[in-house]
């Protein structure tokens, strides 16, 4: 198995009981992606975790379909779903990469907290680009861990910890950086958004453009 699903596997059950870390920010954030959803759209979401997000958002869509690489995420996302009864929204285990490979086409693709645990990240923004039709929507929250401290000393000790398999890659970019690569991607950024709180946080809606 992958170290990378090692490690999520093995914090799933901490990662599930752990609190919202800002409850204010946490919900203008689903307010915001709301606003863009609609009833008929066929939704990704990669990097899902234990099924929280998926969970508010999929009553706003027609078929919301949500990731993520470790099994034991998923398995406790199954449970909250069937607790909430959440008809509309499945759970499987999988990548930005797997959907792709399968020809799948959504109307708009979540990656929630996951980019910057993505070595190939530049890719996988392309990736996205390719999952979607012209007017399709991406919509991230992504740490730019680059951005400021004291997040910029993890850079230097991420590698012996990897190699310890203590945490997954981390990738290191600024939020100019993240927001240029979109865009390059071909990506029109039509929301963005930095909370107080948060100032290495990029959240951002994007909108592909025609082909």
């Amino acid at each position: 198995m992958h170290s990378a699903e090692t490690f999520w596997n093995k914090i799933a059950p901490r990662y599930a009981r752990s609190a919202v870390p800002n409850e204010q920010v946490y919900t203008r954030k689903l307010e915001i992606t709301q606003s863009y959803l609609k009833p008929y759209m066929r939704v990704l979401e990669v990097g899902c975790g234990t099924g929280t997000t998926a969970l508010h958002h999929a009553p706003f869509v027609k078929e919301y379909i949500a990731t993520d690489i470790a099994r034991e995420m998923i398995r406790i996302a199954e449970q909250k779903r069937s607790e909430n009864g959440v008809a509309n929204v499945k759970f499987s285990v999988g990548t930005i990469t797997s959907a792709r490979h399968q020809g799948q086409q959504f109307d708009a693709v979540l990656g929630l907290n996951v980019l910057h645990l993505l070595p190939d990240w530049r890719t996988q923004i392309e990736t996205i680009h390719q999952l979607l039709p012209p007017g399709g929507l991406f919509i991230t929250s992504t740490a730019c861990l680059k951005e400021k401290l004291p997040w910029s000393w993890l850079r230097f000790v991420e590698p012996l910890l990897r190699m310890l398999r203590v945490m997954p890659t981390v990738a290191f970019f600024t939020k100019r950086e993240f927001r240029d690569r979109i865009v390059q991607a071909g990506f029109e950024v039509v929301h963005d958004w930095t909370p107080e709180s948060s100032p290495i946080t990029s959240f951002l809606i994007c909108r592909k453009g025609a082909d």
